[in-house]
């Protein structure tokens, strides 16, 4: 098991104590995360994580506790210098990246779940952003977000609202196989690099209005 495998399983094992059993029988019938990986740590197993937690910061100035499993989860104005890899990654409540700035050459987010609210609003992608068979559950706002380079939503899923309002797509955007439950609003959006959107599914009003095609839109793939 590669170190990116464990901490990705640790993160959402941690956060997996937040979900109903609903909600987790859902997310391991649809294969979206292995049942081991949805399994919450034993009481045993988090009072080592915790005592883990506190040695590693004892150097630092401040005084970090290891946050609630059950609390929102905050990235905001965060500068992520180094690749991103979130693929798969389960976030059970809110979770706030607005502000934040990617400043590597690929950040990813394929596949993973979004439990609640997810806030990119005026993020900035330097490299390629992917958020490819990622789910949505909640409202999704990326407004105001730059993409410097591909932007890729391909089968993502949106259930409910997603604002995409303002936003910046420098190098190609493919929302190509998305499927948009709640509304769509790409009001005042850019694409600079070409847009796909070629079997995306639009089950309520979409707003495309002031959005400037440079290329202009490719409805197949």
């Amino acid at each position: 098991m590669t170190s990116y495998t464990k901490n990705r399983a640790a993160w959402n094992r941690y956060f997996a104590a937040a979900l109903n059993e609903e909600t987790r029988r859902k997310l391991i019938e649809e294969k979206r995360h292995p049942a081991e990986e949805l399994t919450p740590f034993s009481p045993e197993e988090l009072r080592e994580i915790e005592t883990a937690f506190a040695k590693r910061c004892k150097a630092s100035a401040k005084n970090f506790t290891l946050p609630a499993s059950g609390t929102n989860i905050d990235f905001s104005n965060v500068d992520f210098e180094k690749d991103a890899f979130l693929d798969q990654f389960l976030f059970s409540r809110a979770a706030n990246f607005g502000g934040a700035t990617f400043s590597s050459a690929a950040s990813s987010f394929g596949g993973a779940t979004f439990s609640g609210a997810a806030s990119f609003g005026g993020v900035t992608f330097s490299g390629l952003a992917s958020f490819d068979g990622a789910t949505f559950s909640s409202v999704a706002n990326f407004g105001g977000a730059t993409f410097s380079s591909v932007a890729d939503f391909g089968d993502a899923t949106f259930s409910w609202g997603a604002s995409f309002e303002g936003v910046t797509f420098s190098g190609g955007a493919s929302f190509g196989g998305a499927t948009f439950s709640g509304g769509a609003n790409f009001s005042g959006a850019t694409f600079s690099g070409g847009a796909i959107f070629g079997g995306a599914t639009f089950s309520r009003a979409a707003s495309f209005g002031g959005v400037t095609f440079s290329r202009g839109p490719a409805l197949r793939e």
